[in-house]
């Protein structure tokens, strides 16, 4: 029996928030990969010590081990209090914990105070440094996850005026013919989103002055996935979870078995994979997935899902009876 893709983030995709999607949700170019290797190197050519410990922060983000990651990621901050990639990549540890976990006001309120605090660390070298593109990038990211997340929590003014913020930002990446792939990223959502909107709201998206083309949007993905650099996860997970937005959960099931083949102990993308047999109606294989994820390193901060995926189980094996 085929089941409904079940995903937390459901809810603030539906059409009744559809401005959200062109005012705010973009997914906005986040960068999980902002990274200046220029920036950031000895006279010898290798990484120093913040480059070093950033990417042990985000090795231990993608494998799921998140307290780890937050320790990695605070070091950062104390290395350079000014510089707000710590603070970025220490906001997303709460976002992906609502996003893919559990949506509580508790877990929100944790992203969107250290969403702010990125936010005022980036604007802050923005000012100084307005062509800066991985800044725009950050900027544009943060005030869309921000939107997201008062959308789901159905705040409607605070998501609106995230939104309309990220918007702002997400505009000065679209015109730009860099390769970089955040803008990637930044474009192909844009494009899906304003595309994908339904034939009744179109008028409102032409009211806004906004054309977009879900075709180019995938496209733009699928470079940013290709790409190098912690990036490319961020881009293939997009793409698994539009492709199953999509019904096409074939596509859907290749992107999520590259994630898990290049970061094996990430619950959430072993968690997504098991969800996307199950909405295939391929129950054995969803149940020896659910089983693979609970196998894996149980950190307190995602227990939320292990009980998700016993109550899961259990309700298929109900069904089965």
């Amino acid at each position: 029996m085929k089941t409904e893709i079940r995903y937390s983030t459901k809810r603030l995709l539906q059409p009744l928030k559809i401005v959200l999607f062109f005012t705010a949700g973009f997914y906005c170019g986040v960068t999980q990969d902002d990274v200046s290797a220029a920036e950031h190197q000895t006279d010898t050519g290798g990484l120093d010590r913040f480059e070093e410990i950033m990417y042990d922060g985000l090795d231990a983000f993608y494998q799921t081990d998140w307290k780890m990651a937050a320790e990695y990621f605070a070091t950062l901050q104390k290395l350079e209090p000014d510089n707000p990639r710590g603070y970025f990549f220490s906001a997303m540890i709460p976002f992906w914990e609502y996003f893919f976990v559990d949506q509580n006001e508790d877990t929100a309120q944790n992203f969107m105070d250290a969403a702010d605090v990125a936010i005022a660390k980036a604007e802050k070298k923005y000012k100084k440094n307005p062509d800066d593109v991985r800044l725009i990038s950050m900027l544009s990211g943060l005030y869309g996850y921000k939107s997201l997340v008062a959308s789901g929590e159905n705040n409607v003014r605070t998501a609106i005026r995230n939104g309309r913020d990220g918007f702002n930002y997400t505009q000065l990446l679209l015109d730009r013919d860099e390769t970089m792939p955040e803008i990637y990223i930044g474009r192909g959502m844009y494009h899906y989103m304003v595309g994908s909107v339904p034939r009744g709201l179109r008028w409102l998206v032409r009211l806004f002055g906004l054309n977009g083309d879900t075709h180019k949007g995938f496209a733009e993905l699928k470079k940013a996935a290709a790409s190098e650099g912690y990036i490319r996860a961020d881009a293939k997970m997009i793409l698994a979870y539009l492709f199953n937005k999509e019904g096409e959960h074939e596509k859907a099931i290749d992107y999520l078995e590259e994630l898990i083949d290049e970061f094996p102990r990430n619950q959430i993308f072993h968690f997504v994979y098991a969800e996307t047999l199950e909405s295939m109606g391929k129950e054995t294989e969803a149940i020896l997935a659910y089983n693979a994820v609970l196998h894996l390193n149980d950190d307190s901060s995602i227990s939320g899902l292990h009980d998700m995926i016993k109550k899961r189980m259990s309700d298929m094996k109900s069904s089965r009876s």
